[in-house]
């Protein structure tokens, strides 16, 4: 997860947006990420901001299916 202020925007794996229903939506998601992200700088922006958000998945690395 990565928290960018200056683009008002979270970038995370792409498997929340596969299973977005499954965390209950683009709300869930970041309710989740949240209750994970250690406390500081990005937690606090997230806190302050967290209905203003874009959400960027990014793109997702199979290679690391493979054993």
């Amino acid at each position: 997860v990565i928290v960018e202020p200056r683009l008002a925007r979270v970038s995370l794996s792409r498997i929340f947006s596969w299973y977005r229903r499954d965390f209950g939506g683009r709300s869930g998601v970041l309710q989740f990420i949240f209750r994970y992200l250690r406390e500081g700088p990005e937690k606090d922006y997230l806190r302050e901001n967290i209905d203003r958000l874009r959400l960027r998945y990014q793109k997702y690395d199979w290679s690391l299916n493979h054993y």
